[in-house]
């Protein structure tokens, strides 16, 4: 079982999903098992558009998209063909995903999958946190960047302490 705690370089490679606090409210959130379903679709789903060949036949899958039956998709969540049938009438029913017959396959579009994984926000944050690290490494402290060799720190120079002094309890025995 891998570690959910990966450094954070390791879920950007593998990764990731938004999952707004609201999703509290919504139905889905009072079922445990649907829930857990739920984010297993939107983690499986495609985040770029690729091919895959099924029995032969090479089967355009694109983002926000999955290509697989519903045998498999019970296989994964441990339950039965007709639970799937019926949690994905569910969730076509709320227009959270759509279905489509492919051959030997289902294609399951999640409805509105930019929400869940903008590429533009994930690229956007990435950059961000680098320019970030980078800044943060460049910025030092003045006073502590202008001490020459023989003088005083600033807070020494100023009589500021540097740390709190320690007191000593005495006790009474």
């Amino acid at each position: 079982m891998s570690n959910i705690l990966a450094e954070p370089s390791e879920n950007y490679q593998a990764g990731w999903v938004k999952l707004y606090r609201s999703i509290k409210k919504h139905w889905i959130w009072e079922d445990p098992h649907r829930l857990r379903f739920w984010i297993s679709i939107l983690l499986d789903v495609n985040h770029s558009d690729k091919k895959v060949l099924i029995s032969g036949t090479l089967i355009t899958c694109n983002r926000g998209q999955s290509v697989k039956s519903l045998k498999t998709w019970a296989a994964e969540n441990r339950c039965s063909v007709q639970v799937v049938r019926t949690f994905f009438k569910l969730l076509q029913q709320d227009r959270m995903i759509k279905l489509e017959n492919v051959k030997k396959s289902t294609r399951l579009t999640v409805c509105n999958y930019v929400s869940y994984n903008d590429s533009q926000h994930s690229a956007n944050t990435l950059l961000t946190r680098d320019q970030h690290a980078a800044n943060t490494q460049l910025t030092t402290n003045k006073n502590v960047k202008n001490v020459k060799k023989g003088q005083k720190p600033y807070f020494e120079k100023n009589n500021f302490p540097l740390a709190p002094p320690l007191t000593v309890l005495k006790s009474n025995q």
